[in-house]
């Protein structure tokens, strides 16, 4: 325990240098033209948000409600901002329907200057989607994000309109499908300001890092994926690509459309925030849009809430031959857990999960000295309670790959957490990262790689690799070289 320990104050010395972010080549004239027309459209859109939130009690309400279930209030510029972004999602996704959907009306420029039959007849091609494929009620159905609200005054309307007819057409030249990366993901990442994502720790995953660790994590094609903290789904679309590779190797005439079917089935997105759930409802059905998919496994719903074997009611609802119905999923145990885990402090997380960590946790945070005292100055980040509630999720012989801040590497409850590891896992690495992957100067992370031994499974006996990644600015590095070193 004590040369553990130490190797981790020794290692955490050598990190602090040089620390840069990571980036990743893409099309980035695409993404660029995807941020500026949500930037646009949000700006145009906000003062007639904001008038429709004074004046319309029903709206404000079911507004307050929407809240309340998330857990977070937003400023209105914020909720243009989303409603944007998602209106977008709706248009680009309904583009590529229509190419690999014969019998969908074809999309183009709208000759309607009211700004309610603007936004309703959009919906009424929306709807369409839904009805002709059968599914993407994930997509389209989007509750109080259905509600965009245009300008009324003639002048902003006019270049509101001119504006989304705009994108329309240019959606027929760009074809987001085609790209492997995780564009949706790269749009999310500046989406949210900056000071904004670091209150709520909210901080994109970039596609490298997502990479390592689910490769690391996913050793056979039936292994099933759990990302407890989706976010815009980069961990689950790296997933999505190792299972898919899996599968094909073990059978290479197998169909596109089964395997993609199969592989969606093997994932498991929870998220508390139903934005960022949208997106990886989105990115996942982006994978193979010829094949419906009804089986989304993206639920919206505090990980600590939820246990394992549990059923949970998505929010969007599928037709069946009883009617419309919100679908159920049911989280199992799996194979591999992988995470981005919120970067929030004690103080700053909602007092529903505390309630609810204190509930699922309480028992081992106490035994291993790990409960939050904030006069004391004890204060875990919420990384750790992700990680003890993830080992009731896997198997025996199951993997844990996530990204965390590095912090307990230099705090007093770091012994405490490094114990809880050795006791609990068979901790395989801990990779410490030179850059700085977030764009905020306070947070550095580290690569936690961990495997839940089987019942009666001596854990003493276990090497653990610790490594120190000194990587570029923008620059990629050696995902398999790594592996072979783990």
């Amino acid at each position: 325990m004590e040369e553990f320990l130490k190797t981790i104050g020794e290692y955490h010395l050598a990190t602090e240098k040089g620390r840069a972010r990571l980036r990743t080549p893409l099309d980035w004239a695409f993404i660029i033209r995807l941020r500026s027309f949500v930037t646009w459209l949000h700006k145009l859109i906000r003062p007639a948000l904001e008038y429709r939130l004074r004046v319309d009690d029903g709206f404000r309400r079911a507004v307050e409600r929407y809240y309340e279930e998330r857990g977070v209030k937003l400023s209105p510029p914020q909720l243009a901002k989303e409603m944007s972004y998602i209106f977008m999602n709706k248009i680009i996704f309904y583009k590529i329907l229509e190419r690999h959907y014969p019998d969908l009306p074809k999309l183009r420029p709208l000759n309607e200057h009211d700004p309610v039959r603007f936004v309703e007849r959009l919906q009424e091609y929306f709807d369409k989607a839904v009805e002709i494929t059968g599914d993407f009620e994930a997509i389209f159905k989007t509750g109080i994000y259905d509600y965009l609200t245009l300008p009324r005054e003639s002048g902003s309307l006019i270049d509101v309109i001119d504006g989304i007819n705009a994108f329309i057409e240019d959606m027929d030249y760009y074809r987001l499908e085609r790209f492997e990366a995780d564009i949706i993901g790269h749009v999310y990442e500046d989406l949210i300001e900056p000071s904004e994502r670091h209150q709520f720790g909210q901080f994109y995953t970039p596609p490298a890092i997502a990479e390592l660790i689910t490769k690391w994590c996913i050793r056979s094609s039936d292994d099933k994926v759990l990302d407890p903290a989706v976010g815009s789904g980069t961990f689950l679309i790296k997933a999505y690509s190792k299972l898919k590779e899996l599968k094909f190797l073990e059978s290479p005439r197998r169909s596109d459309r089964v395997v993609h079917k199969e592989v969606l089935d093997q994932l498991y997105a929870i998220d508390i925030d139903s934005f960022p759930a949208h997106l990886t409802a989105m990115n996942l059905a982006m994978r193979d849009v010829r094949e419906p998919v009804r089986e989304l496994n993206v639920v919206v719903e505090d990980f600590f809430k939820v246990v394992p074997e549990q059923v949970i009611l998505t929010q969007y609802r599928v037709r069946t031959p009883r009617g419309e119905v919100r679908r159920e999923v049911v989280i199992p145990r799996v194979n591999a857990v992988v995470a981005n885990p919120p970067y929030t402090r004690w103080v700053e997380i909602p007092d529903k999960t505390k309630d609810a960590i204190r509930a699922a946790l309480a028992g081992i945070l106490r035994s291993y000295n790990l409960t939050a005292r904030i006069q004391q100055g004890i204060e875990p980040g919420i990384y750790i309670h992700f990680i003890m509630h993830a080992n009731k999720f896997l198997k025996p012989g199951g993997r844990l790959g996530m990204i965390i801040s590095d912090s307990w590497l230099q705090t007093d409850y770091g012994i405490d957490f490094g114990r809880y590891l050795l006791e609990n896992w068979k901790v395989k690495a801990i990779i410490d990262i030179s850059a700085r992957v977030f764009p905020v100067p306070l947070i550095g992370t580290c690569i936690i790689l961990l495997e839940k031994p089987y019942d009666g499974e001596d854990v003493d006996d276990n090497e653990v690799v610790f490594m120190y990644l000194d990587i570029p600015e923008n620059r990629s590095f050696d995902i398999d070289g790594i592996l072979k070193r783990l």
